[in-house]
């Protein structure tokens, strides 16, 4: 009887295996996908962040017009793309703009940063598309 009972016991715990094991396959593939995501995000935010404070630091004398903090924001941007790995390349784009607030009075440098994302399992397919990071910072060149 207590053989019986013994193999009875490993036939429930295999059982259970069998049911649990695909969700917790899920949620593993789920927490990966989605820290690959933020890891991702994070790295776009750094870039933007990265070409703002450099075009905001730029001078370009009596007659600015913008392009060369719009260049040097641009290029830091890149530049903190391609060293985190993330060559932009295809659909992705890196953008600064030089805009002026009426009425403020006040240049700032908007850099706007584009890459897509394809995730690498379908467990969260709503990640799928461009991902977008803007930042704004008020630049010395007034």
């Amino acid at each position: 009887m207590a053989g019986v009972m013994r193999r009875l016991r490993r036939g429930a715990a295999a059982t259970e295996f069998v049911f649990t094991a695909p969700i917790m396959l899920l949620m593993v593939a789920g927490i990966f996908e989605l820290s690959t995501f933020i890891g991702r995000f994070h790295m776009l935010q750094r870039a933007a962040r990265d070409g703002a404070r450099v075009g905001s630091v730029t001078l370009e004398g009596e007659e600015a017009d913008g392009s060369l903090i719009v260049a040097a924001a641009e290029a830091q941007a890149n530049l903190v793309l391609t060293s985190g790995g993330l060559a932009c390349t295809g659909s992705c784009s890196v953008s600064a703009q030089w805009v002026l607030d009426e009425d403020l009075g006040l240049r700032f440098v908007v850099v706007t940063v584009t890459y897509p994302y394809l995730p690498l399992t379908d467990v969260l397919p709503f990640l799928n598309g461009n991902t977008v990071s803007q930042f704004t910072m008020v630049t010395q060149q007034q």
